[in-house]
């Protein structure tokens, strides 16, 4: 499990990084991330001390083959966010690029 109690995150790399080895996250509900990550490949939490020890203490309490589904959601979560072909036409889009295509 990676646990970054962050305010906020441009992109949060350090989560990507985490679930892409597929380790659920907890992290701060103000992450691009929160959307993908909260209930399926851990939680995003306020950032309230009280919140993060109980989701430490509810993943300390999972079954190993709970975990195992939290560890394979959140490898998911990151290759598909991540799909570069998925992001391509946003970016070009984003800085008017041009391709053969259009």
């Amino acid at each position: 499990m990676f646990v970054l109690p962050t305010k906020g995150e441009n992109f949060g790399h350090a989560i990507a990084d985490a679930l892409i080895h597929g380790l659920p996250c907890v992290i701060g509900e103000n992450t691009p991330w929160t959307d993908s990550v909260n209930g399926k490949a851990g939680w995003c939490l306020p950032m309230q001390e009280e919140a993060f020890a109980n989701a430490n203490l509810f993943f300390l309490g999972m079954s190993v083959l709970e975990k195992q589904k939290m560890s394979d959601v959140a490898q998911y979560v990151a290759v598909n966010k991540l799909d570069a072909e998925k992001i391509k036409p946003g970016y070009r889009k984003l800085f008017k690029i041009e391709t053969e295509d259009e």
